[in-house]
């Protein structure tokens, strides 16, 4: 959804929004969240690709590519913090904008 407003704001206003971490919710805690909704990833390029995000972002632990556990409460926070983040500078891009 994200990719879509910011290709919305770039075709409406002509100019780029940097979004930062956008990897970190759009790819690993999508997966993530896939992956505990749906017991398993059955695309193994999903499943490896889970496997390095955790590897890299941290926050969790995982075993075989089959059982995810978040080890860490602060990665929740981060999640939360990190999604208040986009959201925020969405919204003030929009606002800059419409006064503008």
């Amino acid at each position: 959804m994200v990719e879509g407003i910011c290709k919305f704001f770039l075709d409406k206003y002509h100019s780029s929004l940097e979004i930062e971490n956008l990897v970190f919710i759009n790819e690993y805690c999508r997966l993530l969240r896939n992956h505990f909704m749906h017991g398993f990833l059955s695309d193994e390029s999903k499943r490896k690709a889970l496997c390095n995000y955790s590897e890299r972002f941290g926050g969790t632990t995982y075993y075989s590519d089959i059982y995810y556990e978040i080890v860490d409460n602060s990665f929740l926070v981060k999640v939360l913090k990190t999604v208040l983040e986009i959201l925020t500078t969405l919204d003030d891009a929009l606002c800059e904008q419409r006064n503008e």
